[in-house]
C-alpha cells in the first residue's frame, strides 16, 4: 500500500491529536530507527545472527 505525503501528513496529524499520541508517535519513530540500523548491520556484516534468526 503507498501512501501519497499528504496521507502520511494526516495519519501522523491525526495519531498525535489522539489521547498519548506524542508517545506513541516517538515509540514508531524509534522502531523504525533501530530495525534500519539493524538492517544496516545485517548488510554490513552478514556473519552476524540476530536474536532467533540463527539456523539450527
Amino acid at each position: 500500500m503507498n501512501f501519497t505525503q499528504e496521507q502520511i501528513s494526516e495519519l501522523m496529524l491525526n495519531i498525535a491529536n489522539s489521547e498519548n499520541g506524542t508517545n506513541l508517535l516517538m515509540q514508531m519513530i524509534l522502531n523504525t530507527f533501530m530495525k534500519s540500523d539493524r538492517h544496516l548491520h545485517q548488510q554490513e556484516n552478514p556473519d552476524t545472527y540476530a536474536n532467533g534468526y540463527r539456523e539450527r
